[in-house]
């Protein structure tokens, strides 16, 4: 969702000034838009405000649609009214996330073992997920290798803008346009949680921090894509889901899909991964006794 598909408007529609733009934020997990002011104090508190989205031709710059270019339908809201209030307590803020301790052990123990995304010599897809070292070299700010072509006849007229073309494993800040994100949602949600078996410590001589939140307070319950959206989004996606599913009765932690806190944990570490910053250099990752 980006500002050409959505007008913000005082009550009487007087547009909203500069200062007054709104940040867009997409959590491409639990699928919710945020909007939230550049600065603080952001709208004037006992105002009328609205929210319009705009549809596909309903003007000059384009308007809201799906990934698989559906439109919205008619009768589905498009305006939201509010009023502005004074802020009160502290303004939210998604939790940090640790990556050693939070992120590396689901990695490791989904995605890095055996023919998968391990360390050896020809892990699948060039890709490594097995290491601090290896997610740097081969995934954030690297294009996935089932987005080089997308299965359309004729090359597309604008690839950048396309979804599933030309999309990097990992692109820092942006978990929106990061492709490893959206193979973990190809997955169905695990018929039962299974606990973690791996463990990844600190780096040496650091303190081991507190787990984060499981998911923001802004949303009341774990979404999961319906067989209808996965259905959408492989039809846009090559390759199969991460990681892959195992026969019911069968599954391991390493082959169960992940979770919707772990999709979550996964979305929290590269919002708020900075383009070009090192990975910290973890301690090592063993099974949890």
């Amino acid at each position: 969702m980006t500002r050409q598909s959505f007008v913000l408007a005082t009550g009487d529609d007087e547009p909203v000034t500069s200062a007054q733009a709104a940040v867009v934020t997409y959590d491409p997990i639990a699928r919710t838009v945020t909007l939230r002011g550049q600065r603080q104090p952001w709208l004037e508190p006992g105002r009328l405000y609205k929210v319009i989205v705009t549809a596909i031709g309903e003007n000059e710059i384009g308007g809201l649609q799906a990934i698989d270019g559906a439109t919205l339908a008619t009768g589905q809201q498009r305006r939201f009214d509010f009023f502005a209030t004074k802020a009160t307590g502290t303004p939210y803020a998604e939790p940090r996330v640790d990556f050693c301790t939070e992120v590396l052990p689901i990695f490791a123990a989904k995605c890095g073992t055996g023919s998968c995304h391990g360390d050896g010599s020809t892990p699948a897809m060039g890709l490594v997920l097995a290491s601090p070292e290896g997610i740097a070299r081969t995934a954030i700010g690297r294009v996935a290798r089932e987005t080089e072509t997308t299965g359309r006849a004729g090359a597309p007229e604008s690839e950048g803008r396309l979804f599933g073309v030309g999309m990097p494993r990992i692109a820092p800040g942006s978990p929106g346009s990061s492709w490893l994100l959206y193979k973990a949602e190809l997955a169905a949600p695990p018929e039962r949680v299974v606990e973690p078996t791996t463990t990844c410590a600190p780096p040496p001589g650091s303190a081991t921090p507190e787990p984060s939140p499981r998911f923001s307070p802004q949303l009341p319950v774990p979404r999961a894509a319906d067989a209808i959206e996965r259905g959408a989004l492989a039809a846009l996606m090559t390759g199969r889901p991460m990681p892959y599913p195992t026969a019911s009765g069968q599954a391991t932690y390493a082959t169960t899909p992940l979770t919707f806190d772990e999709r979550q944990l996964l979305r929290l570490w590269i919002a708020q991964l900075a383009p070009g910053a090192p990975l910290p250099a973890c301690g090592a990752c063993s099974a949890k006794p």
